[in-house]
């Protein structure tokens, strides 16, 4: 007579060989197949910052001459120079700000899907190619990649556009309390806080007064070309009574 210790010792083993043989069935089928083609897109963007939230219904989605700045992807804007001192930060921007980029895409990837990856965005972002809006996100640290196979005109140059914004949803911006004596140090072009003790773990973060609402494009950015036809998520669903599995 089996023990029940021995009978659920048999039923794992029997589950742990129903997925190697399905597995091992599915693996032929699987190798991986030659990289796919990528267009990296980090580098110089054109930039704007929009205060006044004007820039959507200016349509500067479509408009390349309203982002007459520069910046670099990746990169938060205010590690660039984009802001204004605030407490102990030299540079605070709270709002949003819209970068673009004329890209072009070469002519053998037609009949292919064509995506765009991004990589990380703080922390809102609005995506259009050509004038078209393609999605929006709102995920902080998490990569996020949109189709646009519709939108791109292969053989030719496209503007891509992200308008990003670093507020929460509820529209506003982390409060960095102003501090009456910051210096700027003409010598250095830095804005600087005298050392006062305790006292400096008041403000604006409490003692990480360093820290800011930092906003951008943080992480890399490519256009990919892939196959129309892929392998979207597998499922192995095994049956023990009839020792098999099913894919």
């Amino acid at each position: 007579m089996q023990t029940p210790h021995k009978d659920i010792e048999m039923s794992l083993t029997r589950c742990l060989v129903c997925l190697l043989v399905g597995f091992s069935l599915f693996v032929p089928y699987a190798q991986a197949g030659p990289p796919r083609e990528r267009i990296r897109l980090d580098g110089s963007w054109q930039f704007q910052l929009d205060p006044k939230d004007e820039g959507e219904e200016r349509g500067w989605y479509s408009r390349p001459e309203f982002l007459r700045n520069s910046i670099q992807v990746p990169g938060a804007w205010q590690s660039q120079g984009y802001g204004v001192p605030r407490g102990q930060i030299r540079h605070d921007y709270q709002g949003k700000a819209w970068y673009g980029r004329q890209v072009d895409v070469p002519s053998q990837w037609k009949n292919r899907s064509i995506w765009i990856h991004i990589g990380g965005v703080l922390r809102r972002m609005e995506l259009y190619v050509n004038g078209v809006s393609v999605g929006g996100y709102d995920g902080l640290f998490t990569p996020v990649a949109y189709r646009i196979t519709e939108h791109v005109r292969v053989g030719a140059s496209n503007w891509i556009v992200m308008a990003v914004d670093n507020r929460m949803a509820s529209g506003k911006g982390i409060d960095l309390p102003e501090i009456p004596d910051v210096k700027f140090n003409a010598a250095t072009g830095e804005w600087f806080r005298p050392f006062r003790g305790d006292s400096d773990r008041s403000s604006p973060m409490g003692v990480f007064n360093q820290l800011g609402n930092f906003g951008g494009i943080y992480r890399s950015v490519w256009l990919e070309s892939r196959n129309k036809t892929w392998i979207d998520g597998i499922q192995v669903q095994t049956d023990l009574d009839e020792k098999n599995v099913r894919i």
